[in-house]
């Protein structure tokens, strides 16, 4: 009798990674004490501050654990669930103003936190997401609170403070300029005032220059991996 060749049954998706055997790391929110299991391969991969951390001779590199007690912990779901994912969505448009204005409030709380990790590929994500909803045109833009809170929370040179900047420069009304909270955002915040001048600027004197939200994302937004 002949022996009966058994073939192997094909995958239908292809294995890229063998997460079985990989090395994690426990990383605690400090107020909720949620627990983050997380593979340190990819977390190292997207953070060199983690990565620091844990392989330095403190206690979390022998323990692999590390506690976070200023974080929170549905923010930091949002970026380990970016981590596995590399997608990040906003809410979606309610067509009301207000809460328009408000919902891009996630989205830069979660800039904040990927900009303190060091986590350069989630930034860049963040930006293109919010650029890509403030390109839908005919649209609400940032509430002033998050336009003071980004410009609290983020370097000088920070790509988001860029895109913010021309997206007031170019597509609000000038009405907008009129209103007293405006003044009192602009004044407060003299960064972000120089930053709107800055654009007007360069739209003024580049004639060709066309406005940034009616094509590709301009690279200044994002920064380099």
């Amino acid at each position: 009798m002949m022996a009966t060749t058994i073939l192997p049954v094909p995958v239908a998706t292809p294995i890229k990674r063998k997460w079985g055997d990989t090395a994690s790391v426990t990383l605690i929110d400090g107020e909720t004490k949620t627990k983050f299991h997380i593979h340190e391969a990819e977390l190292f991969k997207v953070s060199p501050v983690f990565k620091a951390g844990f392989g330095s001779h403190f206690k979390e590199s022998s323990e692999r654990k590390m506690i976070l007690p200023e974080d929170d912990s549905e923010l930091f779901n949002l970026m380990v669930e970016w981590l596995y994912s590399h997608r990040y969505d906003m809410t979606p448009s309610t067509g009301d103003e207000i809460k328009d204005g408000a919902r891009f409030m996630e989205p830069l709380r979660l800039y904040v936190l990927a900009d303190k990790y060091a986590v350069t590929g989630l930034k860049n994500c963040i930006a293109r997401t919010i650029f890509n909803e403030m390109k839908q045109g005919g649209m609400t833009g940032p509430s002033i609170g998050v336009v003071a809170y980004a410009y609290r929370n983020t370097p000088q040179t920070s790509g988001i403070r860029h895109l913010l900047a021309d997206f007031h420069a170019c597509n609000i009304n000038f009405e907008w300029y009129e209103q007293p909270t405006t003044k009192s955002l602009l004044q407060k915040y003299p960064d972000f005032a120089t930053d709107i001048i800055l654009s007007f600027a360069q739209h003024v004197a580049n004639k060709d220059m066309k406005n940034p939200f009616r094509g590709k994302m301009p690279e200044v937004y994002q920064e380099k991996e």
